[in-house]
C-alpha cells in the first residue's frame, strides 16, 4: 500500500470515521479512525469558535487523488487532511485576500497548540491553501496530542470557565448591541450555526436547542446548564 505525502498510509473507505466533526458538519467518507478523528474534532471545535463559523456542505475530508501537478498521494488519501470552507477558501488564492490577519493569527495559535502535529495550508509559499490542514506529526506524535485532548478537563479550559462566571443574564429578545459584554450573543450564534447578526430571536432559539439537545422551552433563556452544553463542559 502507498502512502500519503506524510508518510501515512493510503486508506480505504472502511477506515473512516464519518461521524460529523462538530453538530450538523460532515466531511464526505469521513477521517481516519482514532486518534486523528480526535485530533480534527478538536481542530474543527476550536475552528469554528476561533476563526471563522464551519458551513455545512463546505468541508472535506477523506479522498484518494494525488497532489496536483505531483505523483505524490495527497494527504487525504490516508484520511489525515481536512479542507474547512473550501468555496470561502480556495486553493490557489493568496491567504491575506480570504481571511483577515486575526484570523490568520488563529490559525498559526492551533498549528502551535497542537505540538507541530497539524499544519495549516494557508501558509504554502508557492499554492496557499487556506482550506487545508493536515496531520504532519508521526504517529506517536499524534497519539501524544490525543491522549492530550482528551485528557484535559474541559472545565478547566480558563475561557470555558469566564464565560460561565461573567456572562450576562440574557434571553430570546435580547440584542448584543444593547447589552454591555463582548457581543455575547453573536459569539453563541456562530458556536450553533445560527445566523450571527447578534439578534436572539426564535431561530436562534431553536439552534441553540438543536446543538445543546433540549427542548426548545429550556432554550429560551441563557442558563449554565445552555452554556456547559455548548461549550461541551462537565456537569
Amino acid at each position: 500500500m502507498p502512502n500519503s505525502q506524510n508518510g501515512w498510509p493510503v486508506a480505504t473507505t472502511t477506515q473512516q470515521d464519518d461521524e460529523p466533526l462538530i453538530g450538523s458538519i460532515e466531511v464526505p467518507n469521513g477521517v481516519l479512525k482514532g486518534n486523528v478523528a480526535v485530533i480534527f474534532r478538536w481542530l474543527a471545535t476550536e475552528y469554528n469558535k476561533r476563526v471563522e463559523p464551519l458551513q455545512a456542505g463546505e468541508c472535506w475530508g477523506w479522498f484518494v487523488k494525488k497532489i496536483e501537478g505531483s505523483n505524490s498521494y495527497s494527504n487525504h488519501a490516508s484520511g489525515t487532511a481536512v479542507d474547512f470552507n473550501a468555496p470561502d477558501n480556495p486553493m490557489g488564492v493568496p491567504t491575506k485576500k480570504v481571511m483577515t490577519a486575526a484570523q490568520i493569527a488563529e490559525c498559526h495559535n492551533l498549528e502551535d497548540e497542537s505540538n507541530d502535529v497539524l499544519r495549516w495550508g494557508g501558509d504554502y509559499v508557492t499554492r496557499p491553501d487556506a482550506m487545508h490542514w493536515e496531520i504532519v506529526g508521526s504517529r506517536a506524535a499524534a497519539s501524544k496530542l490525543a491522549k492530550k485532548i482528551k485528557g484535559t478537563p474541559a472545565e478547566k479550559t480558563p475561557v470555558m470557565q469566564e464565560m460561565i462566571v461573567r456572562v450576562p443574564l440574557i434571553a430570546e429578545g435580547d440584542r448584543d448591541d444593547l447589552l454591555t459584554g463582548y457581543n455575547t450573543i453573536t459569539r453563541i450564534q456562530r458556536i450553533v450555526l445560527a445566523k450571527d447578526d447578534g439578534w436572539w430571536g426564535p431561530k436562534t432559539t431553536e439552534r441553540i436547542a438543536a446543538w445543546c439537545k433540549l427542548p426548545v422551552k429550556d432554550c429560551q433563556t441563557l442558563t449554565e446548564a445552555i452554556i456547559r452544553n455548548l461549550f461541551g463542559l462537565a456537569r
